[in-house]
């Protein structure tokens, strides 16, 4: 209990900073998760102050997606999104 008590506070915690967040951003999201999981994405999305930002369904996913059936296409993407930033 005591570490799912941190874990609380440290999303509550980063919650208050995400408007702080400049950087190129690359969400994914899987559209089998948990509502909480997809509204958490949307509010990330909407509060990070890039620019360059950009949220990704997979449709066949839920919450761990990098073990699922779609890891391969979240490889590419995450590869692609890299690839078309300015180094």
């Amino acid at each position: 209990m005591h570490a799912l008590k941190e874990l609380q506070q440290t999303i509550l915690e980063t919650s208050k900073k995400l408007d702080s967040i400049k950087s190129p951003t690359f969400l994914i999201q899987g559209s089998l998760d948990d509502s909480l999981y997809k509204e958490s994405t949307s509010i990330i999305y909407q509060q990070v102050k890039t620019e360059t930002k950009q949220l990704k369904w997979y449709e066949q996913s839920g919450h761990i997606i990098t073990l699922g059936e779609e890891r391969e296409q979240v490889c590419e993407d995450v590869c692609a999104f890299l690839d078309s930033l300015s180094w």
